[in-house]
């Protein structure tokens, strides 16, 4: 009977050490301090296994190693939520005698922090402390207050505690506040702190990467610069730009098949019967001067949800125009001005340099040799003519620097509709996205940032890279690291960042082209002084080098005419009917 007794009484010990205190009210500041404590360092937690996610190998271990430390801390906030309960119910029973009553406003204070501080009004004015009054209201302001402004609940929750420890303390109490409740409660703000800080830091180096970026591309690529470049444009909406784009069509040329002018002709006179309405628009959209396209900003707010209808106008125009130097290989007023509208045609797509659009200037560019390569080999150009039309040409390493500063400014519209301020967005109404602010753990914001200065350092290195290296060398250099943003969780990243190694290929690619016609109009002079092909390059003073790996030109006949090549970026020998590391002349 005895041993019962004395064993009751030890678990009756053991309650009252760890769950009571001898003064109710350090039992309730001690159990707000551990919840807080649960609520502030999990999410630092979460964030420590983001950084330390190397380690881990898949998103399932990275979701089993969260929920199992989230499991690991749920004792302490339980542990809070039990002392927190138990001291209330003491508190309120100095002004309520009925058990049900006080016990209920107890528990329900502690599972609800909001109410904390209406229940502890009434035992405020029972004392006639005042000042706890204002505390304990100011501490349930701060927990209802992030339900209607855009502050993160952890600081709202933080800062209502705090009021509701100051609220406490003006009770009185013939014990001293126990001052061991600050221990949880300052690793709570330690580690909120912290990843606030990380997150300023953060902040403060895509900031300056930006700049660093903006230098070296010699334009800004802030989001307001952005949009005052785009208000200079021509509209999209504007006539006659409206009605050619709304009248492209989806047509079959297949663009430099076409081997004799009689097919060429039959194809254009479809052409013109099938689609009237574009063929009269573009004639008097190419006498405008070249500009931009000014976009409207999409509601998204992000830039990758701007449409670009025009690229593939551009496309079917440069097919048609082509189509027409096909059509009449004999007239060269036609061809020099056809020659001189698809130059237009690119430096329209050069003009909105976004990544997309410097992509589509390429292949027009591709569309303009492939046309004249056709009437080189037809005899209707001499060779100084073919030189004279094709050696106009742009600094395209500059143009794909400045789409690499529009690919920067895009992701950082994405990031900012993540998880910035609400004010951006106002004009547009798009409270959704501005309500991420909140309801976004600040865990996850600091590693989107991570990711964001991680996408931009991966831009920088791409805009800076050495001008004397070559295109081979400029995509090994940047190489994307899908390990890294698989091991990190860099999905922003993962998404957002181009592939800009393919995109200086296909500079060097296109540099080369022009380089090939020049070598070809060499090969052509040569063909019309000798009357017949030369057996290789030896002729010419010197071999150029190709953008793409600095190895010299190649040439060879082939059974139509001759080609002059270069390897491809794989360091092969092009098929015969490539024509994007060869040029072919067909005589």
């Amino acid at each position: 009977m005895k041993n019962k007794i004395l064993a009751h009484c030890k678990r009756k010990k053991f309650f009252y050490r760890f769950f009571m205190r001898k003064s109710p009210r350090s039992g309730v500041m001690s159990g707000l301090a551990w919840m807080s404590m649960y609520a502030a360092s999990g999410p630092f937690a979460l964030f420590m296994i983001l950084v330390f996610s190397n380690f881990i190998s898949s998103g399932i271990a990275f979701v089993a190693a969260s929920i199992g430390v989230l499991l690991c801390g749920l004792p302490f906030y339980i542990y809070g939520l039990l002392l927190s309960a138990l001291g209330l119910m003491q508190i309120f029973k100095s002004v309520c005698k009925k058990e049900i009553i006080y016990s209920s406003a107890g528990v329900l204070a502690a599972l609800f922090p909001p109410l904390l501080g209406v229940a502890l009004v009434p035992v405020m004015l029972c004392r006639k402390r005042f000042a706890g009054i204002l505390f304990a209201l100011a501490g349930t302001a701060f927990y209802v207050l992030n339900h209607f402004r855009y502050i993160n609940i952890i600081s709202c929750a933080l800062a209502g505690t705090l009021c509701y420890l100051a609220a406490l303390a003006c009770l009185p109490d013939k014990r001293k506040v126990s001052l061991t409740f600050l221990i949880p409660l300052g690793i709570a703000v330690c580690s909120h702190l912290f990843l606030y800080g990380y997150a300023a830091k953060l902040r403060n180096d895509t900031r300056s990467l930006r700049q660093e970026i903006s230098q070296i591309i010699g334009r800004s690529v802030e989001t307001k610069a952005f949009w005052q470049r785009e208000s200079q444009g021509f509209p999209l909406d504007r006539e006659p730009l409206k009605s050619l784009i709304a009248n492209t069509p989806e047509s079959d040329i297949e663009e430099f098949e076409y081997k004799n002018s009689l097919d060429a002709q039959k194809k254009l006179l479809a052409y013109h019967k099938k689609y009237p309405a574009f063929v009269k628009t573009l004639e008097q959209f190419l006498k405008l001067p070249v500009s931009g396209v000014s976009h409207p900003m999409p509601q998204e707010g992000h830039l990758f949800a701007i449409r670009l209808p025009e690229l593939s106008t551009w496309r079917e125009s440069a097919r048609y125009l082509s189509l027409q130097m096909a059509a009449n290989p004999g007239d060269k007023q036609l061809i020099f001005r056809n020659n001189e509208n698809l130059i237009k045609l690119r430096n329209w797509a050069l003009k909105n340099p976004v990544l997309i659009s410097c992509m589509v200037a390429i292949s027009l560019e591709r569309v303009r040799f492939s046309a004249l390569a056709n009437l080189l080999g037809g005899g209707t150009l001499s060779p100084q003519e073919f030189v004279n039309l094709a050696n106009n040409t742009v600094d395209w390493s500059q143009y794909l620097r400045f789409s690499f500063g529009s690919e920067v400014t895009a992701f950082h519209t994405v990031l900012e509709s993540l998880h910035n301020s609400h004010e951006a967005f106002d004009d547009y109404k798009l409270h959704y996205v501005s309500g991420l602010k909140k309801y976004t753990p600040l865990f996850l914001r600091v590693h989107f940032l991570r990711d964001y200065r991680f996408g931009l350092e991966f831009h920088k290195a791409g805009c800076s890279v050495p001008k004397n290296l070559s295109g081979v060398e400029k995509a090994n250099a940047l190489k994307f690291s899908e390990d890294v943003t698989r091991k990190n969780f860099y999905i922003l990243s993962a998404m957002l960042t181009p592939a800009l190694d393919t995109t200086w290929i296909k500079i060097a690619q296109i540099c080369d082209q022009r380089q090939m016609a020049l070598l070809a109009a060499e090969v052509m002079a040569y063909r019309q002084q000798h009357g017949k092909l030369p057996p290789d390059l030896s002729f010419l003073p010197q071999v150029p080098l190709a953008e793409l790996d600095h190895t010299p030109f190649m040439y060879e006949k082939t059974q139509e005419g001759f080609r002059i090549f270069t390897r491809t970026d794989k360091g092969k020998k092009p098929d015969e009917k490539d024509t994007v590391y060869s040029f072919q002349v067909r005589l």
